[in-house]
């Protein structure tokens, strides 16, 4: 067992890193919806925990921020699913973990969280072109949250 997050297609989830009882992992694992089936997918690039939420669209899945078993990180790490690769992607503007994302078929929004103190920020990651930009923030400071979006975003 282990503390994780996840994202996917409309046939596939992908649950990605987190912690279990003794250490933070690297392990993904892919849930195929019809047969109810799980395979091991490629390892993320690094060590990422305490994370509530990733994003993703039809091509790849997002997931940003958190601690890397250390500190509490920025960095973000791309999962294409056609082939299972990972890869680095754009760093979020703000160092946070707890955090939540949601998104549609072209952005993830990455929010609130904790550093030094809870947030209410928000972040977009455009997913063509892998950018971050500051988006609205939430209307109550909060960390330890989750996050979801309508079938209506392609999620």
């Amino acid at each position: 067992a282990r503390s994780t997050v996840a994202c996917g297609t409309q046939t596939v989830g992908y649950f990605l890193g987190g912690r279990t009882t003794t250490a933070a992992v690297t392990t993904v694992d892919k849930y195929t919806y019809s047969g109810s089936s799980v395979a091991g997918g490629t390892a993320l690039n690094a060590v990422r925990q305490y994370v509530n939420g990733a994003t993703g669209n039809s091509t790849k899945g997002v997931i940003a921020g958190g601690d890397n078993a250390t500190v509490e990180i920025k960095t973000s790490t791309e999962y294409t699913y056609s082939g299972d690769t990972t890869a680095a992607g754009t760093d979020l503007n703000a160092v946070r973990g707890e955090l939540a994302a949601t998104g549609n078929s072209t952005v993830g929004i990455f929010g609130a969280g904790y550093l030094a103190a809870i947030t209410a920020i928000t972040e977009k990651y455009t997913f063509s072109g892998s950018t971050v930009g500051s988006g609205t923030s939430l209307g109550t400071a909060r960390r330890v949250l989750t996050a979801c979006s309508s079938t209506a975003n392609a999620l």
